[in-house]
């Protein structure tokens, strides 16, 4: 489970959280993050769970906190992390399954979904970054992968959704 301590303390928008509360029902968190991903003036907090076979990806809105957001489920996520990667001026959520692939998960504001674009995949990913690499407007990823002849690539956003291109 996943608890928050924050003894008397609000955060901004004054969401109070009740000191020695349970935030979540999520089994098993193994990474989070918080960054506003869902426009808006609250912040997230980005949950991956491995509880059962399957694995979840969570994002959790306050106030209510409860119950969080489903981003996916089926996929045991190893690390996430949160920024606008594709400089579109929303902030984004990276989910990296270590030797498998990388994707960014953005929110779709109709209807409230996320959609997932596959950034590279294949054996040895390990981690990545990304963001206005070259200062051109353009969103580019770095990504890293142990043990491969490509052991560092660099992708571009193409202006076509879902795309990300090897450079």
């Amino acid at each position: 489970m996943l608890f928050l301590h924050l003894g008397s303390l609000a955060l901004a928008g004054d969401v109070p959280f009740p000191s020695k509360d349970q935030l979540f029902p999520v089994d098993d968190p193994v990474w989070i993050d918080v960054g506003n991903v869902i426009p808006g003036d609250r912040e997230e907090i980005a949950i991956v769970s491995a509880a059962g076979a399957q694995g979840s990806l969570f994002l959790a809105q306050g106030p209510a906190w409860n119950p969080p957001t489903t981003v996916q489920t089926g996929t045991v996520w190893d690390s996430i992390f949160i920024d606008d990667v594709d400089v579109d001026g929303r902030r984004d959520l990276v989910a990296i399954r270590e030797g498998v692939e990388v994707a960014v998960f953005h929110h779709l504001p109709s209807g409230g979904t996320f959609d997932k674009e596959p950034v590279r995949s294949g054996a040895g990913v390990s981690s990545a970054a990304g963001g206005d690499l070259t200062h051109t407007g353009t969103g580019r990823m770095v990504v890293a992968a142990a043990n491969s002849t490509d052991a560092m690539t660099v992708h571009s956003h193409t202006s076509n959704p879902n795309v990300w291109s090897l450079d």
